[in-house]
């Protein structure tokens, strides 16, 4: 032994693997928070024919989580108020990047159009 710490295994992030359930879990969350979405499936249909790699919930939810420390985990450890918030923050910076989408003459944020997409597929 020389005296030096010698690491046993490479430096990883601890992100934890994303589970079935976690995605069943946000996706549950995120449709908790409309209490009428039936406009918002309507719009999220027409959003997914023109996206056909966005067709299922797992791939729709990792859009909507890219940034998060944690990805889907942590959208799933917020309560109802901080989603909220969280989406709300999203949309506005949507708009300030210039991440928007034209549906059925609506010009959406990117985020919000993903979420309505994901009510769609409900």
């Amino acid at each position: 032994m020389t005296g030096k710490l010698q690491p046993t295994q490479p430096f990883a992030p601890t992100i934890a693997p994303q589970q079935p359930a976690d995605y069943r879990l946000a996706q549950q969350k995120l449709r908790h928070l409309f209490q009428h979405p039936r406009s918002a499936q309507a719009i999220g249909s027409e959003y997914l024919r023109s996206r056909p790699e966005l067709i299922d919930a797992p791939t729709l939810i990792n859009h909507l989580c890219q940034g998060c420390d944690q990805g889907v985990t942590s959208l799933t450890a917020m309560h109802d108020r901080e989603l909220r918030n969280w989406l709300d923050q999203r949309q506005k910076q949507d708009f300030a990047q210039g991440k928007t989408v034209r549906v059925q003459g609506w010009v959406l944020s990117q985020t919000e159009v993903e979420l309505y997409a994901l009510l769609a597929l409900t």
